[in-house]
């Protein structure tokens, strides 16, 4: 009942102010919130006459309407939505369900309806950030190694490795796969050896974890070319008397 009756006042809403010139809604809000922190979408507007009429919706549903400086606010909403002030809208304990678009339209006799819209993502945070390694022994001469990022985060807008305080990207040995998770290196040797970072953010929060990479002299290979190289000299001797 709560939503026909928000449905139906936008309708009214939409012919009280349908001549004149559109109220411009201003905001300095974004929309990126923390999950459990509060959306906060704060309005400032003008209009000539009195009376305002403020109507929020979220990804289309009518959700809260002030009228005459009454709110009237959907059933499931009461206990965490507040319409404060001139109708900038104020929502507790966000979660991910939250995430999506909000529209807020303001109007007043005479003047045609402004709105504004607000796209809301809300974040978790980024936890767990951990490097592996594969295989988990490298020599030299081997054909490649693995670095995976891995993560707890909900969601990610940035993987980033760094080596020794140096950003890494693909170029040479370096290659960057999986959308950046995995970083691999292509015939390594020991001046690969060091201090992998993989750093992972979203607009809100940011994680990274370490990895200390190291690449093994090849000694089984050095100490065979080492015995054949005695086996050779002791040979040459023993011909020699």
């Amino acid at each position: 009942m709560g939503y026909a009756i928000l449905t139906a006042t936008l309708l009214l809403l939409i012919q009280y102010g349908k001549e004149g010139a559109a109220v411009t809604i201003n905001s300095n809000s974004n929309g990126n919130v923390k999950s459990g922190n509060d959306i906060s979408l704060d309005i400032s507007y003008t209009i000539k006459g009195s009376n305002p009429i403020v109507y929020w919706a979220i990804n289309g549903m009518s959700v809260a309407l002030l009228d005459n400086n009454v709110a009237t606010v959907l059933p499931i909403y009461t206990s965490r939505l507040s319409i404060i002030g001139n109708g900038s809208l104020l929502l507790s304990n966000s979660t991910k369900e939250d995430t999506g678009n909000y529209t807020v339209t303001v109007t007043a006799l005479g003047e045609t309806p402004g709105t504004r819209n607000f796209e809301v993502t809300i974040y978790d945070q980024v936890v767990n950030v951990t490097v592996t390694q594969s295989p988990q022994k490298v020599n030299e001469g081997a054909a490649f190694v693995n670095l995976s990022c891995s993560s707890s985060s909900g969601y990610t807008e940035m993987v980033t490795w760094m080596k020794d305080g140096q950003s890494v990207i693909s170029k040479n040995a370096y290659s960057l796969l999986d959308g950046n998770w995995t970083l691999q290196i292509t015939q390594p040797d020991r001046t690969f050896n060091g201090l992998y970072i993989c750093n992972v953010s979203n607009a809100a929060y940011w994680g990274s974890g370490s990895l200390n990479l190291t690449v093994s002299y090849a000694t089984l290979r050095a100490t065979s070319t080492y015995s054949m190289m005695i086996i050779t000299l002791l040979g040459g001797i023993m011909l020699a008397h």
